[in-house]
Formats: structure tokens, C-alpha cells, sequence
């Protein structure tokens, strides 16, 4: 009999205990994983406890309704539901090629009262409820032709005691307040708690909470109006205590809803209708109908990349968090990016990731006009993917007229940056709340609801986008729209709300109110700059000033191989002196670069050996991997880019040991050139190693050397040749950078770093070909180097090295085509007098001769090979560049 492996757990899903399930362990939320922890660093982890850093298996729970924590492993848990919104993508399983978008989710709730315990006896549906708090931080609301974001809240709670016969009122701003029990933390440490302590209140509740008032950061205004008409719309006050005119739009109390959430009945028929009680506190019986979310069961709609629709329980559904960068959906706009068409736009139909082709249509054309194309040549997110094509959910602004862009990429409107700072909206909100509410009391006036609002149709958030590049748009009042992308703007917000659960594991408003908790489950701060107008914020039910009463809550809701070090025999870091004349530096610099160029007078030193494989094409060593030339040439990602200070005696000094060391120490295939009119200068060509997916390709790189070399790393520049289909490695970008430790764009162990005694140029570039240009470069990627050997990852790195091999071949023709100046020698000896491109060819060839039948190529040798098969896309791609070498290499007569 087989053993079930336990289940792979992410943040936010749902749990059962497999066995000790009782009331105060109804159901979990996992707030920790192990597999996010796995790279930190274990000094940031508490040694022992909750806190802990977790081990493999393990995961954070946090249990309702007692409000425990618990590190648990996942054999002992069984999920029941998973959390995914809209726009999400899922699997069916993590060794699956297809993935799907979700483009709705429907929700049933289990729900028992906050306070009494008592369970609702049915499923609840989603849409009966609505969250307890009415308008929170990023709701979006409307008034007189204007769209704003809650950016200030003011609330006021009613705090109880446990005997039920005492009610103070408590003012806090923004908008952080839960409903339940006060953890017993603040009421032993804060100063809420000791004042409430002082009142004779030990143990304390929030049982009810009002949002008294609120501070609006208006965006944009309605862009269906004239320049005439806008002009008349001056922009609303920020300042808001009666709602009454403002209709809220998009709402934090409208999303979904998740477990450990408190929501209430949208109307008194609901109540009526599942049974729902009510219990009364403190001596006026104040009434509390606000239910705890115990349990919930979510169904998704999924739009799969072959264009078909299902509907899948979200338990079933594994979240796709490792996107390769060519992956799309139907409905997405893309660019098609060919040597034949140039970059074009175009709208997903359907994908095929196994064999990595997809379907575009050019937009808005009629007939349909469709192409089959690889996906690797499909840019998904162009240069700026915050306004590049389109997402569900998008809050977009409707126009009367086109706005010239015609898609994928959109303009945005609204500026989130508002035109008052912290502290003017602090004193703004604080001074209604004491001049204004306390004395004129709360005018519970709310907010129209946008289903109401028929006549807002300027505004809507995006729900669909269809196969011929126009999109579904839901205006407030549910009414929809389709519309071209031409007359939409993206909203510019400062990103829509936040869920209760932001930080679970720090957390505990999100608890049970007859919850016990932890003593390390808080770690408060206060702020006293405001100390003198709170103390003003205390008040009894009676309307009573309470003494020495303040505000002060914390925010509850808030494998490749090793490279050995080269040493330059430098016992330490020299140090540029500041009191060097700039004259012994030239004369240094002089000195240098002689003991590297010879001179004509002096003997010129034995040349470096040819490469083996080399030897017989190269009788004179033309095979030259270290060369002074001249002058740099202008195409240096550098030559622009001068020194701002001039070099000290320690850079030159070193700089003539780093370049003995690569006279003598160059591995075969690393060709170096230095320049004498730029010392600061390198450029470098790499080739590929066999077994792996670079093999033979050759790969350009430029350095600077700082006027603080050795203390400072070289800076690199990539010349990326990918003609914008993405990176060809992790750790290549298309924009040149060169993410490494020991060049310091990546923060990795401290060994790995640059160390001016003991790090060098040879080691740079002997990482590059060792660490970066490796046979599984996917895992080179930081985030997924632990997802090695897992079967998730397989598929993936696959894919990976497909696509490494298929533009590195491009590499080739373009380094023949067009040839880096101080390797065009070089190139021709590898390339063609000593036969490498013909294997170039010949292994290309042998692989699309098996393309798509199902096998691999190389027969016995699959098995050395980084690519041992290829797709149909991959093989479209890799076609037409083997197409181009083949020409290149028939043109060349043969040699006898």
C-alpha cells in the first residue's frame, strides 16, 4: 500500500486537522511555508518558538476560531479550499504544461457569530454578506465627476467589558480596527489597555466600529467630459463626515471574502432568512450582528490557454506562481517579434504550451486574420508592463474619444501621489473628529452604492478580454460595456486595498474575541507625536471625557560547479592614496602598460599556446586569447562613458598583475582584449561549453574598471542579441546587466562576493562561463535554484534550456554576420577553419529532423546533450536561424 504524499501547502489556503479538530480548531489559514523560507537568512528567525525558522514540511497555521498559532507539518493537515482571485493563474498539477486564468470565482461561506459562537446552520453565499467595516483605506469613491481614493480613515469604536454593562467610546485613525476580543497583550502593555485598566476594565471587546471620517485623494475626472465641461469641475474637498454625496465604487467590504473575516447580512431579509442572532452589550444593549467566516468552499471559472472553459473547485487547482516569460492567455495583446515582420501587435486566440506555438490575430480584423507562430518570438509585457496591454480587474476610465493609443500599450490617468502630505491629513482628520463629530455628533449618512449609480458610465473595471483585441467592461451599476482599448485609460491608483490577512502571523484582530493569545504574537510601536490630541479622543457612552484616554493601537492589520579563487599575490586591499601626485600615477600607468605591450625594441614574449582542437588549423597562433590592441573600439558598451577621476598608482599596479594573469591563465575558450588608449577598458568573448545549451555559441561582454579597482568590482555589460525574445539566461538581462555576486548585482553569501585581496578579472569571467553559461541555466534564477530535482521544475528547465539553445544559436549568426572588432580572427579560425560551425549546423539539423515525431536527437548521445529534443515552435524558430548558418557554411568552398 502506498502513502499519499502530504499535500504541497501555499499561503492563504484553508486546513483541516486530520485528526484533534474541535471548536477552537475549526479551520486553519496557513500564513507561513517552508519552501519561502528556505534562502533566508536563519539570524532573521527566532531560535525557538513560533517564530522559528520552519523545516522542510513545515508550515504556519493560524487556527479560528481560538486565534492560535501552530507549527504544524503538512502530513498532519488536509487542505479544503485554496484563495485565487481574479486574474490569477492555476494548474491541475505542478508537473502540468497548461495553465489556465481565473476569470471569476463564486464563494460559500460557513459562518458563527462573533461573539455568542453560534453557527449559521446553511452555506451562506458570498454575495448574502458584506465585511463589517463600510469604507476602508483604497476604496475608490465618485462625486461631481471626480474618482478618488480613501486615503485617511478616523473610526470609532465601542470597547465592552466582560461583564457587559460598560461601554467607552475610542477614536484611531486609519482605518485598522477589528471587531472582537482586545488581545490580552495590549491590555497588559499598551496604553490603551493600562487606561482601560485604570476605568477598571481588565479584559476588554470592540463591539462596534464607524468610520466618523474620511480624507479623499482624487485622481482623474471623468474623461467622457469636453475640456469646456472639465474646466467647470473643480476638484471636491478632501475632507468628507457626510457621505451622502459620494458613491462608492469599488470597495474593500465587496471583495472576496476569506476565513477569519468578519461580515454581516446585507439586509434584514438575510438575517431573517438563515437565522441569523443577535447579542447586546453594555448597559444601553447595544446590538452586534457581525459573523465570524469559519469555513469557505470556492468554485473557479478557468480560461486555459487552448482557449477552453471550465468550472474547477479552487482545492483542485494549484497556483502557478513560475511563469515562464513568453506565457499568455486568450484575449492577451502581445508583440510578435520576427526578423520578418519586425514587432507587431497582436491578440492571443489560444497557446499550446507542449509544443510551444500560439495563435495571434491582428486586432480588430474582420474577416478573423489568425497565424500560427512560436510563442518564444511573443513579447508578453513590452517595456513598461504596468500600462502594457490590459489586465482583469483593471480599473479603467472610458473616453468619449480615442485617446491616439490604440493598444497594447495605454495611457494612464490619475496621479496616486496626492497634493497634501501625512501630516496636513493627519491634522485635517484629527480636527473633524474633535471639532466637528464629538460636537455635532456622527451623521451616519452613507455612501450611495455604485449599483445604484446608473449614470456613471465613465468608469468600470475590466471583466473580459475577447479574442479580437476589445474588452468587456463592468460599469458600477453592473451594467456592461464592451469597448476598444483606444478609448480606455488605466486608473492610477496606489493599488486597491489590502486584505485583513496582509500579515497572518503578526496579526491577532483576525481572532476569535474569547481568544487567548500568545505573548510573542505582538511586537507594538507607538507614535507620541500626537499624544496631545488624542488624549482628547476618550469617551464614555454618556459623551463623557475619559482622563489621560489616548489612541494608540499598533496596526494589527497590517548546481553549478564551484570556481576557485584566484589570487593576484596581493597580501591585502591596496588602498589609492589621496596624497599621490597625479604625475606618479601617469608615470605608474606608463610603467604598466609597457610590461604588458611589448615594445618593438624589446623581445616580444612567447605567444599563448592555441587551444588542442585548435592546433592544426592554427599554425601561426592565430588563436590569440589575450591581445593589447590599440584603441578601443567605439561600439564598447563604455567608450562613451570616461572616467570621472583619473586611476591612482594601486589601480595601475594591479591592473598589470590582472593582465599577467590573463597571459598565462586563460582557459581555452575566454579571449580577452585590453586597450592602450582606455586602460579603464575590456571586452571579453566567452564560447559556450559543450553539454550545455550554449555550446559553441559566443557570447560578448564589456567591463569598466573604476577608479577604485581593486576595491570596487568591474562594472559588465552584456551584449544581448535576442532581438528582444527574452534572456538567454537568468542571469544575462536583454538591457546588458550581468546579475553575479562577485560583480555585486547580486546579494549573495558573502564568500561568493568581491574581495579586492583575493578576487579577479580571471575569476569574473571563468564565473561567467562556470556559474551563469551552465547546462541547466533555469535554475541559475535565485528564486527557483531550490526547485532542483523537484518534479514541478522539470518541465520548466526543459523548456529553459530549449530556448537557451535556440537563441544562442541566433548568437552565432549574429557574431558572423556582423563580427565584435578584436575577434574577427578569432571567430573565423573557430567557426569555420576549425569546423565548429559545421557541428553547429549539424546538431541543429539532427534535432529538427526529430521535431515533432516525438523522439530526440543524437541517438546514444542524448543523454550528454543539454537539448535532446525540441517543440514545434522551438523548431519554427530554430529553423530559420539554421537556415541562415547553412548558407553562411555552403558558401565557404571547402578545404581539401
Amino acid at each position: 500500500m502506498t502513502t499519499q504524499a502530504p499535500p504541497r501547502l501555499f499561503r492563504a489556503d484553508v486546513v483541516h486537522l486530520k485528526q484533534g479538530q474541535d471548536d477552537d480548531h475549526k479551520v486553519g489559514m496557513v500564513s507561513r511555508c517552508y519552501l519561502d523560507e528556505a534562502d533566508a537568512d536563519p539570524n532573521s528567525f527566532a531560535k525557538t518558538g513560533l517564530d522559528r525558522q520552519l523545516k522542510e514540511g513545515e508550515y504556519g497555521v493560524l487556527w479560528y476560531p481560538c486565534g492560535k498559532r501552530q507549527i504544524i507539518s503538512a502530513t498532519d493537515l488536509d487542505l479544503v479550499d485554496r484563495v485565487f482571485a481574479v486574474g490569477s493563474t492555476c494548474k491541475r498539477s505542478l508537473a502540468d504544461a497548461s495553465s489556465g486564468v481565473v476569470t471569476a470565482t463564486t464563494n460559500t461561506l460557513k459562518l458563527q457569530h462573533l461573539f455568542s459562537r453560534e453557527e449559521v446552520a446553511d452555506n451562506v453565499p458570498a454575495g448574502d454578506v458584506v465585511k463589517s467595516n463600510h469604507l476602508n483605506h483604497g476604496d475608490l469613491v465618485i462625486a461631481d465627476d471626480w474618482i478618488g481614493e480613501v486615503d485617511g480613515v478616523v473610526e470609532e469604536a465601542l470597547v465592552g467589558n466582560p461583564d457587559n454593562d460598560r461601554l467607552v467610546r475610542v477614536c484611531e485613525m486609519g482605518g485598522r480596527l477589528l471587531l472582537g476580543r482586545i488581545p490580552k497583550e495590549h491590555m497588559a502593555e499598551d496604553q490603551i489597555g493600562v487606561n482601560l485598566v485604570q476605568l477598571g476594565i481588565r479584559e476588554a471587546s470592540i463591539v462596534d466600529i464607524k468610520q466618523t471620517v474620511i480624507y479623499v485623494n482624487w485622481l482623474a475626472l471623468n474623461q467622457k467630459l469636453t475640456p469646456e465641461e472639465q474646466a467647470k469641475r473643480p476638484k471636491p474637498p478632501a475632507l468628507w463626515t457626510d457621505y451622502s454625496k459620494l458613491t462608492l465604487v469599488k470597495a474593500f467590504s465587496e471583495r472576496n471574502h476569506e476565513v477569519g473575516d468578519r461580515v454581516a447580512f446585507r439586509t434584514q431579509a438575510l438575517k431573517d432568512k438563515y437565522g441569523a442572532k443577535i447579542t447586546y452589550h453594555g448597559r444601553q444593549c447595544h446590538p452586534v450582528d457581525v459573523m465570524l467566516i469559519v469555513g469557505t468552499k470556492t468554485e473557479l471559472d478557468v480560461l486555459w490557454q487552448d482557449g477552453s472553459r471550465t468550472k474547477e473547485q479552487a482545492s483542485d487547482m494549484i497556483p502557478h506562481v513560475n511563469l515562464d516569460e513568453h506565457e499568455s492567455w486568450p484575449g492577451d495583446w502581445v508583440y510578435w517579434k520576427s526578423d520578418e515582420h519586425g514587432s507587431v501587435p497582436r491578440v492571443v486566440q489560444s497557446m499550446n504550451p507542449l509544443e510551444r506555438t500560439a495563435e495571434l490575430r491582428t486586432p480588430l480584423s474582420e474577416p478573423a486574420e489568425i497565424e500560427l507562430v512560436p510563442s518564444l518570438e511573443i513579447d508578453v509585457q513590452g517595456a513598461d508592463h504596468s500600462v502594457f496591454s490590459l489586465h482583469r480587474g483593471d480599473s479603467v476610465m472610458i473616453s468619449e474619444r480615442p485617446t491616439g493609443w490604440a493598444g497594447p500599450f495605454l495611457t494612464t490617468v490619475g496621479d496616486p501621489r496626492p497634493d497634501y502630505d501625512d501630516l496636513k491629513m493627519h491634522d485635517d482628520l484629527m480636527n473633524a473628529e474633535m471639532n466637528i463629530v464629538a460636537i455635532q455628533g456622527h451623521v451616519d449618512k452613507k455612501t450611495k452604492p455604485g449599483s445604484e449609480a446608473t449614470e456613471i458610465d465613465w468608469y468600470g473595471t475590466v471583466e473580459e478580454l475577447l479574442l479580437d483585441g476589445t474588452c468587456r467592461v463592468r460599469l458600477p451599476c453592473g451594467k456592461k460595456v464592451v469597448e476598444k482599448l483606444d478609448k480606455l485609460q488605466i486608473l492610477s491608483d496606489s493599488g486597491f486595498g489590502m486584505h485583513e490577512h496582509a500579515v497572518m502571523d503578526d496579526d491577532p484582530w483576525n481572532m476569535d474575541p474569547e481568544a487567548d493569545y500568545d505573548d510573542d504574537m505582538l511586537d507594538d510601536e507607538y507614535d507620541d507625536e500626537y499624544d496631545d490630541d488624542e488624549d482628547a479622543m476618550w469617551v464614555d457612552q454618556n459623551g463623557e471625557m475619559v482622563a489621560n484616554g489616548r489612541d494608540d493601537w499598533e496596526d494589527m492589520s497590517e548546481g553549478a560547479p564551484e570556481v576557485a579563487e584566484i589570487h593576484v599575490d596581493e597580501p591585502e586591499a591596496e588602498k589609492e592614496q589621496d596624497s599621490a601626485p597625479a604625475a606618479d600615477a601617469k608615470e605608474t600607468a606608463q610603467k604598466a602598460m609597457e610590461a604588458i605591450v611589448p615594445s618593438s625594441a624589446s623581445t616580444a614574449p612567447e605567444e599563448p599556446s592555441a587551444p588542442t582542437e585548435l592546433a592544426t588549423a592554427s599554425s601561426d597562433s592565430d588563436w590569440n586569447q589575450f591581445a593589447v590592441l590599440e584603441s578601443a573600439p567605439t561600439s564598447h558598451a563604455f567608450y562613451s562613458k570616461p572616467l570621472a577621476t583619473q586611476p591612482g598608482a594601486a589601480f595601475f599596479k594591479r591592473l598589470q598583475k590582472e593582465m599577467k594573469v590573463l597571459q598565462s591563465s586563460l582557459p581555452e575558450t575566454i579571449l580577452v582584449r585590453a586597450y592602450e588608449d582606455r586602460s579603464d577598458l575590456l571586452r571579453v568573448l566567452i564560447i559556450g561549453s559543450e553539454g550545455t545549451p550554449y555550446e559553441n555559441a559566443p557570447f560578448l561582454l564589456d567591463f569598466q574598471l573604476t577608479s577604485d579597482f581593486p576595491n570596487s568590482p568591474p562594472v559588465a555589460h552584456f551584449h544581448s542579441w535576442t532581438n528582444g525574445h527574452g534572456r538567454v539566461s537568468p542571469n544575462l538581462y536583454e538591457d546588458g546587466k550581468v546579475c553575479l555576486s562577485v560583480l555585486g548585482t547580486w546579494s549573495g553569501v558573502a564568500e561568493e562576493n568581491w574581495t579586492p585581496n583575493k578576487s579577479s578579472l580571471l575569476q569574473v569571467f571563468v564565473s561567467i562561463q562556470a556559474l551563469v553559461l551552465v547546462r541547466e541555466p533555469y535554475f541559475t534564477e535565485p528564486a527557483y535554484e531550490k526547485l532542483k530535482g523537484k518534479e514541478e521544475s522539470k518541465l520548466n528547465s526543459k523548456l529553459y534550456n530549449e530556448k537557451a539553445y535556440i537563441l544562442s544559436r541566433g548568437f552565432v549568426k549574429r557574431a558572423l554576420d556582423d563580427r565584435p572588432q578584436g575577434f574577427e580572427r578569432e571567430l573565423e579560425l573557430f567557426y569555420f577553419d576549425s569546423g565548429n560551425l559545421g557541428k553547429v549546423v549539424e546538431r541543429a539539423e539532427g534535432l529538427l529532423a526529430t521535431s515533432g515525431a516525438g523522439g530526440s536527437a543524437g541517438g546514444e548521445e542524448d543523454a550528454e546533450q543539454a537539448v535532446q529534443g525540441l517543440t514545434k515552435g522551438g523548431g519554427i524558430m530554430l529553423g530559420r536561424t539554421v537556415k541562415a548558418l547553412r548558407g553562411m557554411l555552403d558558401a565557404r568552398p571547402s578545404k581539401a
